[in-house]
């Protein structure tokens, strides 16, 4: 790197974090341990544990690299090389956390400079989810390796500063197992007074309004419905640069796609093209502007639609069934669901067969997430296996012999086990594996074919039973009732048992119905038990009718439909239930914010909310009260009443009464609902759901009880002994 011609300076007070570096290379490199099983069991309340992110569960290669490396000093792989810039946009943190489906070893050197005005003592504090090495002006201060995955770790360093520029140094590591907190946050506790000073390769004042583009800059439009795509800038850019701009989904998205711009100084905007052009979804942009060894990002998403392939709605359900079979093979990803949408039309051939070929490698590895391509290509085999080459039927049937069908059997991957809609697919796939190759035999297990659909048979029973009783956890999950709905088709067309064929086509009825019951005008408006950025950011409609990527259970089909969610839903997320207890007047049910639909004060961080790289900070909006006197709590589907007399300033939660038939479960009271048969639960939550607690002023607001109010939600606490034994 050539020399730096001037620094980006930022006040630093005490207490404060230290949020400008400069980045090096991540590196990346795959930790492979002997194939072991593993103990536990589904658990569907992993999401709402007391301590956020963290898991009971261990998996081979942690307790491997724990025994190796944990109280051991982090060792780098690499020298310091800074390839980009780190700038905060509000955030304390350096943040670098993403999705591996293979457990990997990553690391990641970042450096800063503190200029003090004079020489002394300083005290530093450093947080982190991984190891971390802390260096200040070369010499080594001190390290941490506690090695818990996604749990944070902190320690104190007390360092010495010279008066002028002292260079700080982190390296950080971490082994990441799917979803990974990968970051570190150095906060600057007390010393002498000091200012960040940024290294940069241009004048300091061009790199000050780079930032302010970058912090500023917004799409021109909510969401895209074949509209030109812009990006408006706060300001003109300050100096000519090029841009270049990534196209991604969520991070089980294959698609990638790249633009390359050169931008004249003054620029007011950047024109990425027609929307008609990207395929439909959520999608990350993904910004990086580039002015000699300067490269500063950031990343922005937006929803792109394209309704006008989406006309009148056939009458008949065979037509309804082959549009949204001929809408997943034209437009979706290349992926097993496209495939199989391919097969149910008669479309064999090459390019079916390169979809396929394409994502075997994700089965025969065992990645994360592998069960979401195994069942729609076991239920296309199943199906339409003629259509295939016999080169590839032998693929698919050496990857079916292969694969790990759940924790018990021996493996070294990081595939999650313990969510609902995972332990339904695992175990569809084992029971359906089995079916189709009965005398051979299943490499990790060691059972022929027959015993393995035996085994994955009494799994399913007991998933089915287990949503008989409560239904889900992740209930009404715009990302997860789809993953259900995966697997719940295949049992409900290829499963060889009657009894488990029906009861799977009552689960998908059901499921269904949760669904229309959660829904305004085709917008899913209810509560979410698990959800994620890319399904709670705008919308610009959401409904049940398939689009690209999506296709419908009536059709039969396997794949993964994105039900989005509106911003208002989406900012009032933890009141929704209650949306019927607000006045009918417009002026006091407004849910959007009226400074817009991210308003800077009063942010809050939705505990079940993930991205791809960072946690979000979604804005909840401000809500008007109901005026003191009577209200009824509500069933959380159809909002029957149940209930006892508000007093002013609180609301006291109901108790069961003459409309619900109490029973007992695990020292709660539960019962159904006697309108729409909804699981209600009291006290302790086997089906836990957000319910307004009380009702206290706003943040930062004088307001008196009688005036606005802001709802404060509350977990209810799930009832032990939830999981489900194998």
């Amino acid at each position: 790197m050539t020399a730096e011609k001037s620094h980006l300076r930022r006040a630093t007070g005490k207490q404060s974090p230290i949020v400008y570096w400069q980045l090096g290379h991540l590196s990346q490199e795959r930790y492979d341990v002997a194939d072991r099983p593993m103990e536990g069991r589904m658990d569907p309340f992993f999401f709402v544990t007391k301590t956020k992110n963290f898991i009971p569960h261990e998996y081979p290669c942690r307790t491997e690299f724990k025994k190796s490396f944990s109280g051991q000093r982090p060792q780098p792989t690499t020298e310091f090389e800074p390839v980009r810039w780190w700038l905060p946009f509000a955030s304390p943190r350096v943040d670098l956390s993403g999705f591996w489906f293979r457990p990997t070893r990553i690391g990641c050197w970042a450096r800063t400079f503190l200029d003090a005005r004079s020489a002394g003592p300083a005290r530093l504090r450093l947080p982190t989810c991984g190891g971390a090495i802390l260096f200040v002006n070369g010499r080594e201060q001190g390290f941490m390796a506690p090695y818990e995955r996604n749990l944070e770790a902190q320690q104190l360093f007390e360092v010495e500063l010279t008066a002028g520029l002292n260079e700080i140094r982190i390296y950080f590591d971490d082994l990441a197992e799917r979803d990974a907190r990968f970051y570190f946050q150095l906060d600057y506790v007390h010393g002498p007074e000091v200012e960040t000073a940024v290294p940069v390769p241009i004048a300091a004042d061009a790199a000050d309004g780079l930032e302010a583009i970058l912090e500023g800059m917004r799409f021109d439009r909510t969401a895209y419905l074949g509209e030109d795509v812009t990006i408006l800038f706060p300001v003109p850019l300050p100096v000519a640069l090029s841009c270049h701009v990534e196209i991604e989904g969520d991070f089980m998205s294959s698609e990638r796609f790249d633009y390359d711009f050169a931008l004249e100084e003054g620029s007011t905007k950047l024109a990425l093209g027609t929307s008609a052009d990207m395929p439909a979804d959520f999608r990350h942009f993904r910004i990086t502007f580039k002015t000699g060894e300067l490269s500063l990002g950031r990343t922005l998403g937006v929803e792109i639609c394209h309704p006008q392939r989406q006309g009148q709605a056939p009458a008949a359900l065979k037509d309804r069934v082959a549009e949204a079979l001929e809408e997943v093979a034209a437009h979706s990803e290349p992926d097993t669901v496209c495939a199989f949408a391919r097969l149910a039309l008669g479309q064999g051939g090459e390019e079916t067969e390169a979809m396929i070929s394409a994502m075997l490698p994700v089965i025969e590895d065992c990645h994360d997430c592998a069960d979401f391509v195994l069942v729609p290509l076991l239920f296309a085999y199943t199906r339409w296996g003629d259509l295939l080459s016999q080169g590839v039927r032998d693929r698919i049937e050496q990857a079916v012999l292969d694969y790990r069908y759940w924790m018990d059997e021996p493996g070294n991957d990081v595939q999650w086990y313990f969510s609902e809609n995972h332990a339904l697919l695992f175990h569809t796939a084992s029971y359906l594996g089995g079916q189709l190759f009965p005398d051979a035999v299943f490499i990790r297990s060691g059972r022929t074919g027959a015993e393995q659909m035996k085994v994955g048979e009494e799994r399913v029973r007991a998933w089915l039973d287990h949503f008989e009783r409560w239904e889900m956890a992740e209930w009404n999950s715009v990302p997860y009732f789809p993953i259900d709905l995966k697997g719940l088709t295949a049992l409900a067309a290829c499963a060889p048992d009657e009894t488990i064929r029906a009861r799977a086509n009552a689960s998908i009825v059901r499921l269904m119905e949760i669904v229309a019951r959660s829904a305004h005008h085709g917008m899913l408006t209810g509560s979410q038990g698990r959800s994620y950025e890319h399904t709670l950011r705008p919308a610009a409609r959401s409904n049940c009718r398939p689009s690209p990527g999506c296709s419908g259970a009536a059709a039969g089909t396997a794949g993964a439909s994105t039900l989005c969610r509106s911003l208002p839903f989406a900012s009032a997320i933890t009141a929704c239930v209650f949306q019927k207890h607000l006045p009918k007047s417009p002026r006091t049910s407004r849910t959007t914010p009226r400074n817009g639909p991210f308003p800077k004060a009063r942010t809050v961080s939705p505990r079940s909310i993930t991205t791809r790289r960072v946690t979000p900070r979604l804005a909840p909006s401000p809500i008007i009260a109901p005026a003191p006197g009577v209200i009824r709590r509500r069933c959380c589907i159809c909002a029957s009443a149940t209930g006892r007399k508000r007093r002013s300033g609180s609301i006291i939660p109901a108790k069961p009464s003459s409309s619900v038939t109490a029973g007992r479960a695990s020292g709660a009271a539960a019962g159904r609902c006697r309108v729409c048969t909804n699981i209600a639960i009291w006290r302790s939550s086997i089906l836990p759901f957000t319910r307004v607690s009380r009702i206290s002023p706003m943040p930062g607001s004088r307001s008196k009880p009688s005036t606005t109010r802001w709802l404060t939600a509350t977990w209810r606490s799930p009832a032990p002994a939830m999981g489900l034994r194998y």
